[in-house]
């Protein structure tokens, strides 16, 4: 996208990766990050965005070059040639067909920093945009968002209706969460740490306490979740709602 000047959402990590030669890698994580949001746990939806495109192992076909790895391209002191596993280590990063916990992984890999395992992925060119690369999209899952009368949910399926694969709207426990999140997401100049003293979310200050603390610095996931839920999904419904959107 970047080298067809196309436009896309800015992340925090963008000026690591670049610095440490990952601009053009695909990254993938081997379970689903929003997972534990809908399941009412207290965390926070895929900070990613709220389309989640999840694959099988199709999408590898054309790729150049494959490194999985225990910790974040973006944790300090990261390098691809070191902390890329082998393909024996990578067979013990599962039981079976399932993902080991981080405490059954800390006892697989001594000694080694564990966050998420994830996978990067090098393509040739541009062949990630290829047929039969995107082969391998399984399927789409969206939070439930919606602004007025448009839903990211039927944007979303009107966007891949050329496309052979299923599009899902998340099932969450967690609504009322959700649209408070929109509503941060929308408000100007919002101060993290005036959440926790607002009677307004008293039903929320257990969920609130927990996603502030979030590492790696307080406020600091909640922020960067709230900016990129506004600038790559809210920002894009409210324009096409023809809303005023400066106020942001």
């Amino acid at each position: 996208m970047d080298s067809r000047g196309l436009p896309f959402t800015a992340f925090t990590s963008d000026h690591t990766d670049q610095r440490r030669g990952l601009w053009g890698k695909v990254f993938f994580n081997f379970t689903d990050p929003g997972n534990w949001f809908a399941r009412g746990y207290n965390s926070l939806p895929n900070i990613y965005g709220p389309i989640g495109l999840f694959c099988d192992a199709n999408i590898l076909g054309d790729a150049k070059d494959v490194s999985i790895t225990l910790t974040s391209v973006t944790s300090a002191n990261f390098d691809r040639g070191r902390d890329s596993l082998t393909l024996e280590q990578v067979k013990s990063l599962f039981e079976g067909a399932r993902l080991k916990s981080r405490t059954e992984l800390q006892a697989s890999f001594p000694g080694r920093r564990i966050m998420v395992p994830e996978m990067n992925v090098s393509y040739e060119g541009e062949e990630i945009l290829t047929k039969s690369t995107w082969n391998g999209l399984s399927s789409v899952v969206v939070d439930p968002i919606s602004f007025g009368s448009l839903n990211l949910y039927r944007k979303t399926v009107e966007a891949c209706k050329d496309m052979k694969v299923t599009v899902h709207q998340r099932r969450t426990y967690q609504l009322d969460r959700m649209k408070l999140l929109q509503k941060l997401a929308l408000t100007e100049h919002l101060d993290i740490e005036s959440l926790l003293y607002n009677p307004e979310y008293t039903a929320h200050q257990k969920w609130l306490e927990k996603i502030i603390e979030l590492a790696p610095a307080r406020g600091f996931m909640l922020r960067n979740y709230l900016n990129y839920l506004y600038e790559g999904t809210l920002k894009e419904l409210l324009d096409l709602e023809g809303r005023n959107v400066s106020a942001k």
